[in-house]
């Protein structure tokens, strides 16, 4: 009986990959939500899965991430980044919520850890969708102790460069702190996001600092580098009348 169930399950996900291949979501969508009682390959799930997102189909894509959910198919972390990547600032918003509360209680699942990658991927898509307090609370996440996954250089200066481009420069230096006091050393992308943030806020002599600061760490200086200092200098020389 469990080989002819094992045989039955191998067939399905053999037939779900040659639909795939041949973009037939419907049919596909349909048999996931079918009543078979199937798990779904983790490969076969995130290969559909990328394919609707690429083929802008969303919210079908969700639809079948939920049917499967529903069959206790697995996942993984690739799983979850697949759907992130359908979601800016302009297009599916809504789901990206969803999506993280998913996340943080299926870590608490053994069969499922959340690495760094999509916990960065997932605190870069919350700011560039302007939710800065749910990516915040992420990154408190992988600081504690007791966390699996802990932060690492490019979880930093997403939120570095996040809160300077959005001009708040409290959040983007207490970040820029916590990343010394992680024993991580800045690099030219952190430095860089501090010094465009100062310059936007009109605060040349704390970018000077920076930069100082960033040779002296033997950090070699980039166009970007220049030329925000270029144009803080000429904002300076220039400024705006009221």
């Amino acid at each position: 009986m469990q080989k002819k169930t094992d045989d039955f399950a191998g067939f399905v996900n053999q037939l779900l990959e040659s639909l795939n291949k041949s973009k037939q979501f419907s049919l596909i969508a349909d048999i996931i939500q079918s009543h078979f009682e199937v798990q779904i390959q983790t490969q076969v799930s995130n290969s559909i899965l990328d394919n609707l997102v690429k083929q802008d189909q969303f919210e079908k894509a969700w639809q079948v991430f939920t049917s499967l959910r529903q069959k206790a198919s697995p996942f993984d972390s690739f799983t979850f980044s697949v759907l992130v990547k359908g979601i800016t600032p302009h297009k599916n918003t809504t789901f990206l919520t969803p999506i993280i509360k998913i996340v943080q209680d299926s870590a608490k699942d053994s069969n499922f850890s959340p690495d760094e990658v999509l916990y960065n991927v997932l605190i870069d898509t919350s700011i560039k969708c302007k939710q800065f307090d749910q990516a915040l609370e992420m990154f408190e996440l992988m600081k504690r102790e007791d966390s699996k996954v802990r932060p690492d250089e490019i979880t930093f200066n997403t939120l570095i460069k996040g809160y300077s481009m959005n001009r708040d420069m409290e959040n983007a230096f207490r970040v820029f702190e916590d990343m010394k006091s992680f024993g991580l050393k800045p690099n030219d992308v952190t430095y860089n996001s501090l010094i465009d943030t100062c310059v936007r806020s009109s605060d040349m002599d704390r970018a000077w600092t920076l930069f100082g600061e960033m040779q002296d760490n033997d950090i070699v200086p980039d166009n970007f580098t220049f030329s925000t200092l270029i144009k803080g200098i000429k904002s300076t020389k220039n400024p705006k009348k009221d």
